[in-house]
């Protein structure tokens, strides 16, 4: 008996599963789906997909298979494209949109027709229109403006607490907005036009990461959210949250961008497609997180502070020839610095311990990476990352590595050229060799080292001597039979020998013949 009991609940529920699923289905141009079942089933529109012309005035019917219209998904109200004659063209959208006013929830970035003037919607009770823009009654939250709203500038109105997430997507319009005194947080992705000018409140309590994007011009009221050199910082998380795209009063090509000191993160998307003469990063920064992009540097190189630790996934800069990473970095997100035709070479710091996939491939005119020995991940991923692989398609690299590193073996797994380190001849100050070495008198002193010997040259009363003394490199320590010394790579011409505590500093003066 029991058994017959659980197995009815059991089929009422599967039952119930079933019946709450969403089905896809259509009704002349429109996608949607269904919720619900019986008399409570509703409907979700995920596609306009019309057959023939868009009109001028579109309708978004109040029902549709019979049931109502409660829901509009993300991009559900989109630009429509058709293929003629090979070419793929934007049908002509329209100018003004009607919703029903029983939409109980209207997703993010529902509405994105790019000729759209005005949005209309009568007797809503979650959503209302106020001139053409479209407005989340209960959050006072403003949630589109149209695309091609011919209103600038645009005041927005008091009473508005949020600027909703792709709010002032794309629009060609306005070119300046103010915002009302009530506006207390504006959302990720907010703003997304080109030449803004930007007024923020002085009760603004949060601008997200990634909120303004491409602005050209930012007027703040706000002591927290402040405009130090024409940029966006926030001074209570000591973060940059948006680099001018185009600066209003300033010659890109001649155009410094200084990120103020104290601030020590550079947030999401904060520099998006800028041109700029030349990036001066502040000595506080310690993070660089994702999906910053510098279109183009004309000075052709890129510095970056010690005290940096971390640079996020999608980091980007054209038209570089140098890349100089400092000692305190330690690790490299993915798809950061590729497809860069311009790179020449790169130097890494010895903290350095993960590059990820990706990251430094089809640059074609790289020809010198330092790869440090702390490095212990390269391609880190979750996917295999075999055939795009980090440093792949660089014809003309060849990698400098510490015998026996992980960087090492990741050369030879990917068949990328590479050299050590130590392979050259090294200019050694007599001074310093008199005391560390116990060459009493001697000049002239120099280093040859690779991976299996150290040979020591030098004068010593006019005659010319030499010593050769065999070595391995492991962990950071150079191993000889009478003991071993630790050893420091600066960068490619600099390397410091520490011989229980007295340094002999090495300068490169040639490469080994």
């Amino acid at each position: 008996m029991k058994r017959m009991v659980f197995f009815a609940v059991f089929l009422v529920v599967l039952a119930a599963c079933f019946g709450c699923a969403a089905d896809k289905l259509t009704d002349g141009d429109w996608e949607y789906e269904t919720e619900g079942y019986g008399d409570t089933k509703t409907v979700r529109i995920t596609k306009y997909a019309p057959a023939g012309e868009v009109p001028e005035v579109l309708e978004v019917p109040e029902k549709l298979g019979g049931y109502p219209v409660r829901e509009l998904r993300s991009s559900s109200l989109s630009n429509v494209y058709r293929e003629e004659n090979g070419k793929t063209e934007q049908v002509p959208g329209p100018k003004i949109l009607v919703l029903p006013a029983g939409l109980k929830k209207i997703d993010v970035g529902s509405i994105r027709f790019n000729d759209l003037e005005e949005i209309r919607i009568e007797n809503g009770e979650n959503y209302e229109t106020r001139d053409g823009v479209l407005f989340e009654t209960r959050t006072h939250t403003l949630m589109t403006y149209p695309r091609n709203r011919e209103n600038t500038p645009y005041t927005v109105p008091e009473g508005t607490l949020v600027i909703g997430s792709y709010a002032f997507e794309y629009s060609e319009n306005p070119h300046e907005v103010i915002l009302a005194d009530s506006v207390r947080r504006i959302e990720n992705n907010a703003f997304r036009i080109h030449e803004l000018h930007l007024t923020i409140p002085e009760g603004i309590e949060k601008i997200e990461p990634g909120a303004v994007i491409w602005a050209s011009r930012f007027i703040s009221r706000s002591p927290r959210y402040q405009v130090v050199n024409g940029l966006l910082v926030d001074s209570e998380e000591k973060a940059l949250l948006s680099v001018p795209q185009y600066p209003y009063d300033r010659d890109r090509k001649t155009w410094i961008v200084k990120i103020p000191e104290g601030v020590e993160t550079i947030e999401y998307n904060a520099i998006d497609g800028v041109d700029c003469y030349q990036v001066v990063f502040p000595s506080t920064l310690k993070t660089i997180k994702k999906s910053n992009d510098f279109y183009r540097i004309y000075s052709g190189s890129m510095t970056f502070p010690e005290g940096l630790e971390r640079i996020g996934d999608h980091f980007s800069a054209w038209d570089l020839k140098t890349l100089v990473f400092p000692s305190t970095l330690i690790s490299i997100g993915e798809w950061c610095f590729n497809n860069m035709g311009s790179v020449e070479s790169i130097f890494f710091g010895e903290s350095l311990k993960s590059i990820g996939a990706y990251s430094f491939c089809n640059n074609e005119n790289l020809e010198t990476v330092v790869l440090p020995s702390s490095l212990s991940s390269i391609d880190s991923t979750m996917f295999k990352a075999d055939e795009n692989a980090a440093f792949s398609g660089c014809p003309k690299l060849c990698a400098v590595v510490t015998p026996g590193s992980k960087a090492e073996s990741f050369c030879r797994e990917r068949m990328i050229p590479y050299r050590y380190f130590f392979d050259r001849i090294w200019n050694v100050d007599s001074g310093e060799a008199e005391e560390a070495l116990a060459l009493s008198g001697a000049d002239h002193v120099r280093i040859r080292m690779d991976k299996k010997s150290l040979e020591l040259t030098y004068n010593l009363d006019g005659e010319p001597c030499s010593e050769v003394f065999p070595v391995r490199w492991k962990d950071g320590l150079l191993c000889m039979e009478n003991g071993n010394m630790k050893y420091t790579l600066t960068d490619a011409k600099h390397l410091t020998l520490d011989m229980n505590g007295k340094e002999l500093h090495l300068i490169r003066i040639e490469d080994r013949k």
